[in-house]
């Protein structure tokens, strides 16, 4: 971390296709949640986030290589580690809310920093179309967690209970227990 350093096309096309599986996979949660049950407000804050983490998932799957013999759709796949059982977790939410409260108190603030992390070290010679990604993809995230963060500030839903919404957080937070960030080596 901290200076750019060189990434093979090997590195850098897994790494995309480990972006491009995330996103894809908070697009589906997202839009499940907001097509289900729950307030409104939350809803339609997680269709916003629906949207957007599709159009980000396509923009990782653009920067994927294209040669011979390499298979672009096997490249997307989830990244060795904890990330996709706390995806799953956080598909269990009780609630719409405790879906948004996991999002943008647990797993968004995990992703931008693996963000802002590869951006760091990215080399800007070799990495241009990765790196306007990467400043994509964190800006991104910025916005979901603050209108996530404007959701669960605004007024308790009705017969919300706060402390299953905390014990909700910390349980999703259990699942990175023993990790140092979304993706390994991150």
């Amino acid at each position: 971390m901290g200076e750019p350093r060189f990434r093979g096309i090997d590195e850098l096309a897994q790494r995309c296709g480990h972006y491009a599986w995330t996103e894809r996979r908070l697009f589906e949660l997202a839009g499940t949640v907001a097509a289900g049950p729950g307030r409104p407000v939350a809803r339609v804050v997680l269709s916003v986030v629906s949207r957007r983490r599709a159009a980000l998932a396509a923009q990782w799957e653009e920067r994927l290589p294209v040669r011979a013999g390499v298979d672009r759709g096997a490249l997307v796949a989830a990244p060795p580690g904890r990330l996709a059982t706390a995806l799953d977790a956080l598909a269990g939410a009780p609630s719409a809310d405790d879906f948004v409260a996991g999002l943008v108190t647990v797993l968004l603030p995990r992703l931008l920093a693996a963000y802002e992390d590869d951006r760091v070290s990215a080399s800007p010679v070799a990495e241009g179309p990765v790196i306007a990604t990467l400043d994509l993809s964190a800006c991104v995230t910025r916005d979901d967690m603050e209108d996530g963060r404007a959701l669960l500030a605004g007024a308790p839903p009705p017969g919300s209970h706060v402390t299953e919404l905390t014990e909700f957080c910390q349980d999703l937070n259990r699942q990175f227990q023993g990790g140092h960030g979304v993706f390994p080596g991150a």
